[in-house]
């Protein structure tokens, strides 16, 4: 069983793994928000990882006024590799790193890193060691080498390393502007998985007991017994949906559909809803639509109360009418065996009958809360 994973993104950092085919490592994109006030050095784009014989690159843009160009320098210290979540989450925040490994002994001048635009090109080669770079070009302005330091993680060379970069004035030295970021770098084949990551995002439209629907209100439509929702309850779960499928259809997202949101979505108004769902179901590799109950329920209250049966029945439900909605049912088990239903995204804890339950049910992972997670993973 799998737990969520809490992941945190400093400025400037964006983690991955070679994916299969993967001859050059993207660049991902910065955006600086415009209400604030823009900062004298802004990353906007960097290599989103390294392997051997691939450069550190980062693109960078400056905004001083005051200082002549010419006596702007570009700083690098690279430090050693970190070990833990809690050691990344400094690395942002802290203003010392301690001692860099690999470091400029004289700042770069921002005149020779200008390219057609108005940015800065910073390329750097990265080797292991403290050897001279074999093949590489003179005009890399400095070559950043990984070394070995007592303490640093185990997996070395392959490893997260803080850099930070520094905008100096080179006639004080005057530190204009600084920030971190972190060099991912990976000794894993090329056909290694990229982590994929994905937003969950509920799709439930929340409906209450009634407590105004009469007995023969409900012999004669049992659905009164709970509160009919309202429209804007409605109109926002439409609006969410539709964001997704059409203004931005290729962000992963996961969507945890609840049958009984599908119901109230499967009218002529809505049909566009439901249009716009089957559309995001036929796309697995970038939405994914989960397993989920009918209608949202604790599967630990469920199951500690001896009603293990009425959770299958409410994800067997949920199945069927999402999968009816959106033309993708989940395939049919072989014979003897539970069907393969993934994951089941928990809102709260889970105790030891409730997992054997869902295991049981067809569900090979679960996501939890952070909080429910008793103690930190640790990492060799």
């Amino acid at each position: 069983m799998v737990a969520a994973l809490t992941l945190l993104f400093s400025a400037g950092y964006v983690a991955g793994a070679p994916s299969a085919g993967a001859s050059t490592p993207a660049h991902d994109a910065r955006t600086v928000a415009s209400s604030a006030p823009t900062p004298p050095l802004v990353l906007e784009s960097q290599t989103g990882w390294v392997t051997a014989g691939v450069d550190f690159d980062l693109h960078l843009r400056t905004s001083i006024q005051k200082v002549p160009t010419v006596r702007l320098g570009i700083t690098v210290a690279v430090y050693s590799c970190l070990s833990t979540i809690s050691d990344f989450d400094q690395s942002t925040t802290s203003a010392s790193l301690g001692t860099p490994m690999s470091s400029t002994t004289t700042a770069l001048a921002v005149d020779s890193l200008l390219v057609p635009g108005g940015a800065l090109d910073l390329r750097m080669p990265v080797v292991l060691g403290t050897a001279p770079a074999s093949g590489v070009g003179t005009t890399a302005p400095f070559t950043i080498h990984l070394v070995p330091v007592n303490g640093q993680c185990g997996s070395f060379p392959s490893g997260v390393f803080p850099v930070r970069i520094q905008l100096v004035d080179t006639s004080g030295p005057v530190v204009l502007g600084s920030f971190t970021t972190h060099l991912i770098y990976s000794q894993a084949p090329v056909t290694t998985q990229r982590l994929r990551v994905a937003v969950v995002l509920p799709v439930h439209i929340t409906r209450s007991a009634s407590r105004t629907t009469t007995p023969s209100q409900l012999l004669a439509n049992p659905a009164s017994a709970l509160t009919a929702p309202s429209e804007r309850a409605i109109d926002a779960v439409t609006a969410t949906v539709a964001a997704i499928a059409s203004d931005h259809p290729s962000v992963p997202v996961t969507m945890q559909v609840s049958g009984q949101t599908v119901g109230l979505l499967s009218t002529p108004a809505r049909q566009q809803t439901i249009t716009q769902l089957g559309q995001l179901a036929a796309t697995p590799l970038v939405h994914q639509l989960t397993a989920a109950s009918f209608t949202p329920v604790d599967a630990t209250a469920l199951v500690d109360s001896g009603l293990a049966t009425e959770l299958a029945l409410q994800v067997d439900r949920g199945l069927q009418v999402v999968g009816t909605a959106t033309g993708h049912s989940t395939p049919a088990p072989p014979p003897g065996r539970s069907p393969s239903l993934g994951a089941w995204i928990a809102g709260g804890g889970l105790d030891p009958a409730t997992v054997g339950t869902l295991a049981v049910d067809g569900f090979q992972q679960v996501v939890l809360p952070a909080s429910q997670l008793s103690a930190i993973p640790t990492y060799g």
